[in-house]
């Protein structure tokens, strides 16, 4: 082992020479009890600056039901389990003058992780869910991590109904990667820095999906953006997901989604979005179950119970495609993946002819706009 006393004067010293440090990881039981965090063996390599945690994982210690039951309201039930953690880059000197953590990236290799949820639990009062920026900017440790990446994952989560039952609605993500850039919160008002995510995953094993995500750090009214596609999706797979929840099913359709720019705020989100769709045909599962839906899906639900019959192709035949209007409003007890879930939702149900008023509202001034530009393309060719 050697020590260079000159490295106080470098921008990113090694303050021992080839040294590598091995930690035995540790378990340790969560503050509610409900959980057991464990970690494998932590490498620390001097020279490299990088630290290396060998696994890590989250566990319940209690069975589904009484976990729900210890939780006493609506919690997510969580499983995380990561094979490897790198922490490349640490900006030592920066650790050592200013207190401030830095590193140049954060590598997350196999996360298997899974959220079970049950909707017969009340949401816990004073629930106030904070969008992405909120969360970063009230952490009291100064940091920023340059890069996070997260490689060939599985995301599962599963939610039972308010309706007594033993059969919860599921979606999984597999082939399930995220590339973010720029998280910090070490900022100011001048600062025009914007946390970055692009994510890409398998539908239900089967369509890939495509999305970005784009949060301003400083801006206090929280202003977000977002896109999301797929590839050519079959509707039935999500009836593991639809006839639980919503009670109805998918019997059959195949379609791709295309929703370049939605963008919100702290109340809302708007935009517009092209659903190709063919041969689509949906019926009631469980009617009792569609007439008490009272989530996301209730719109859709209530279409069937008063018999009204969906077109089954966009574009119809020799038509041109129906555009989908997105419009959802924020619930502050769910968290953003909510919101953007129920964006894309609005965008699809819009589609398929299911519209909130204001939702009509941006479709009418859409074609307020649209013919003022064919009127516009018109003269120019004279």
């Amino acid at each position: 082992m050697q020590i260079d006393t000159n490295v106080f004067n470098q921008d990113n010293p090694v303050l021992i020479e080839d040294l590598v440090i091995d930690l035995k990881g540790r378990t340790r039981i969560s503050s509610d009890s409900l959980y057991e965090l464990q970690s494998g063996l932590i490498h620390y390599n001097f020279p490299e600056n990088r630290i290396t945690i060998d696994s890590f994982y989250v566990l319940p210690r209690f069975g589904e039901d009484e976990s729900f039951r210890r939780a006493k309201f609506q919690k997510g039930i969580t499983r995380i389990f990561i094979k490897k953690i790198n922490l490349n880059d640490l900006r030592v000197e920066e650790l050592l003058n200013n207190q401030k953590l830095q590193f140049g990236s954060i590598d997350v290799h196999r996360l298997a992780l899974s959220i079970v949820k049950d909707k017969k639990y009340p949401i816990e009062p004073g629930t106030y869910k904070k969008m992405p920026q909120e969360l970063i900017r009230d952490i009291a440790q100064p940091f920023r991590v340059d890069s996070v990446r997260i490689f060939n994952s599985y995301v599962y989560f599963k939610l039972y109904p308010e309706k007594k039952t033993n059969k919860p609605g599921e979606i999984m993500l597999t082939r399930f990667n995220v590339n973010a850039y720029h998280l910090t919160n070490i900022i100011s008002a001048e600062d025009s820095t914007t946390l970055d995510i692009e994510l890409n995953a398998d539908i239900m094993g089967e369509s890939r999906m495509l999305a970005d995500f784009h949060f301003p750090l400083y801006d206090t009214a929280n202003h977000w953006w977002f896109g999301f596609e797929t590839e050519k999706l079959d509707f039935p797979k999500l009836n593991l997901m639809t006839q639980q929840l919503v009670g109805l099913t998918i019997q059959r359709g195949k379609g791709t989604i295309s929703a370049p720019l939605i963008s919100g705020d702290d109340f809302n989100t708007t935009g517009t979005m092209v659903f190709r769709y063919r041969n689509i045909r949906l019926k009631l599962y469980n009617r009792k179950k569609a007439e008490t839906e009272t989530g996301i899906f209730s719109l859709m639900a209530n279409f069937f119970i008063n018999d009204l019959v969906l077109r089954s192709n966009n574009p119809k035949f020799a038509r041109k495609i129906k555009i989908g209007h997105v419009y959802t409003e924020r619930d502050t007890q769910k968290d953003i993946v909510n919101f953007a879930f129920r964006s894309i939702l609005s965008g699809m149900l819009s589609t398929l002819g299911i519209n909130k008023k204001e939702q009509r509202q941006e479709r009418k001034e859409y074609k307020k706009e649209f013919k003022k530009e064919e009127k516009k393309s018109k003269w120019q060719k004279f």
